[in-house]
């Protein structure tokens, strides 16, 4: 777009000299703005689809309110950073941004924890730039418990092994006293007569003959 011409000086915006912020074209003294962008001055985007700025500040904004990111150190923080207008908040509403400002999201790979930052959409560099203090991380998994867990857990197989062992144990020896008694039994048999077996051969002794040979 070209600089405004002395008519089109109610579609350009204070501090700018930009005819409806590029995004539009000034009819009769107004913006008529172009695609999702809107405003008097079609300064705004806040579509889901609109383009932001907040990948671009998040490296500036990670050092200057957690000291961590790209930037973490505080020289090359302050050399990169010190024209952003950031300030730390307590609390930044996710649901009542106005409209001239744009929510951002980004995550401290740190931490994993999540921050929140607002800044206000113009065309140029934001005037401000409002950073929520805290950073909202995911629950700490409950490290006592999850040991606990996994110690009874190894408890309690250790005895189930014990247990099933045991009884191998002892049906194994089940089985081996049942054999032996087998095989004594067997040996006991062939070593033993038959209680109804009768011999054929028969001794008779004659009561007379003794007395026979005296006389």
């Amino acid at each position: 777009m070209s600089p405004a011409s002395p008519p089109q000086g109610t579609c350009v915006k204070p501090g700018s000299d930009v005819v409806c912020s590029g995004n539009g074209n000034c009819i009769c003294g107004k913006c008529s703005c172009e695609g999702k962008h809107s405003g008097q001055y079609c300064e705004k985007c806040l579509h889901e689809t609109c383009p932001t700025k907040c990948e671009e500040l998040t490296p500036c904004v990670q050092c200057k309110a957690y000291g961590t990111g790209e930037y973490e150190n505080a020289g090359e923080c302050e050399l990169k950073c010190y024209t952003k207008p950031i300030a730390i908040v307590e609390v930044i509403s996710q649901d009542s941004s106005s409209d001239d400002e744009v929510l951002c999201r980004a995550e401290d790979a740190t931490d994993q924890c999540a921050f929140y930052f607002v800044y206000d959409q113009t065309p140029d560099d934001p005037r401000y730039i409002d950073v929520q203090k805290t950073k909202e991380c995911p629950p700490t998994p409950p490290i006592f418990w999850i040991l606990i867990a996994i110690i009874s857990i190894i408890v309690v197989v250790g005895v189930c092994l014990i247990i099933a062992w045991k009884v191998y144990a002892e049906v194994s020896d089940q089985r081996e006293y049942a054999r032996f008694e087998g095989e004594t039994q067997k040996a006991a048999f062939k070593n033993t007569e038959n209680p109804l077996y009768q011999t054929p051969v028969a001794t008779y002794q004659n009561p007379m003959y003794g007395k026979q040979m005296k006389q």
